[in-house]
């Protein structure tokens, strides 16, 4: 029972601490801002949806393979262990990414007939989603977790 917690421990913290500093360092740069006006600005608010799905992504892989990396030393990372950390890795994602993106995009004005704060909680399920899925498929691959380290 140890394995399993130290697993899904590792994973989550780290996914959790990969995405709080990825937007920390975007909202320090003023380079991710949800909470202004994108009437008539063009794919300005589908770029930035793009780009918090690819922080959330990164996350949560990161998250897997850091679990990954460091099981590995003492035990063989199993497919039980990669579902482990990818579902723990992504739960980490979603607490840290859904309350440091939603919040801002409250007060974001959109020429759409949608809820900007909905679209970005989605984006964001959507993105940990993936997330797991690619998680579990690269973590314990060394070829494939190479890049990600």
């Amino acid at each position: 029972m140890k394995f399993w917690a130290r697993i899904f421990a590792i994973a989550l913290t780290t996914a959790a601490l990969v995405g709080a500093a990825e937007l920390g360092i975007v909202y320090g740069f003023d380079a991710l801002r949800l909470d202004r006006s994108f009437v008539k600005t063009g794919n300005d608010w589908s770029i930035l949806l793009t780009w918090i799905a690819w922080f959330a992504i990164v996350a949560v892989v990161a998250g897997t393979s850091h679990a990954a990396a460091v099981v590995k030393l003492t035990q063989r990372f199993s497919v039980g262990a990669r579902l482990t950390a990818a579902l723990a890795a992504g739960i980490g994602a979603l607490v840290t990414l859904v309350p440091l993106t939603v919040y801002p995009a409250v007060n974001a004005k959109i020429d759409a007939n949608f809820n900007a704060p909905i679209t970005v909680a989605l984006t964001v399920v959507g993105a940990v989603g993936a997330g797991v899925v690619l998680g579990g498929l690269v973590a314990g691959n060394p070829p494939l977790t190479t890049s990600f380290k």
